[in-house]
């Protein structure tokens, strides 16, 4: 459980009126969505890191979107999008001049 879902879950539990715990739940509702929409995101942004060597164009172009709000290159969103496509099934080649840091590097 995130800190968001946590405030929203004691603000349920400290809720006195039926109108204020609808709205909370409409707001668990909502974080739950976007949470799932978080998820699609870093997927998505794992498997198209995988295709560095052919991506252009418009994929590229998402691929950069993904990219930034998932934290930018070298951020631990990325890492964790990459893992999301790891654990999806996907095999990974890595980008030309990327190594997995338990990798040994030739030098």
């Amino acid at each position: 459980m995130g800190a968001i879902e946590l405030e929203l879950a004691i603000g349920l539990a400290l809720s006195d009126s039926q109108g204020d715990q609808q709205r909370i739940v409409e707001a668990q509702c909502e974080l739950a969505r976007l949470r799932n929409i978080e998820t699609a995101a870093k997927l998505a942004c794992g498997l198209l890191w995988m295709t560095a060597e052919w991506r252009q164009g418009k994929t590229d172009a998402a691929y950069q979107a993904l990219l930034e709000a998932v934290g930018g290159s070298g951020s631990q969103g990325l890492r964790e999008s990459i893992n999301a496509a790891l654990a999806a099934g996907h095999e990974v080649d890595a980008p030309p001049g990327c190594y997995w840091p338990e990798e040994e590097i030739d030098g």
